[in-house]
């Protein structure tokens, strides 16, 4: 599943996958698409935003993008790449899905 954040001043939430994105599009302010692990999760993320899944610079785009390093989707179909810089070090850990090392 992408690592995906959606925001609408109304309501915040990530989803599974964009088969329902038709259903939800209108409700949704700004999609966030953050690094992937593999091809897979790199095409159905460009699917999500409205962009070709297939395209291979895109996928690889989001295969090697580092910590706060995004794809942002605006609620006019707006797709352009962002860096998330948290200030402060506890909302950074609130914050974080990077699973902590063993």
């Amino acid at each position: 599943m992408p690592n995906v954040f959606a925001a609408n001043p109304a309501s915040s939430f990530a989803f599974a996958g964009s088969a329902c994105l038709s259903s939800i599009e209108n409700l949704l302010g700004a999609t966030f698409v953050f690094g992937m692990r593999s091809e897979a999760e790199a095409g159905r993320a460009l699917a999500l935003l409205g962009l070709d899944p297939e395209d291979r610079a895109m996928r690889q785009s989001l295969l090697s993008f580092d910590a706060g390093s995004c794809l942002m989707r605006d609620h006019r179909g707006r797709v352009e790449a962002v860096q998330v810089d948290l200030v402060l070090p506890e909302l950074r850990r609130a914050l974080s899905t990077t699973p902590a090392i063993a």
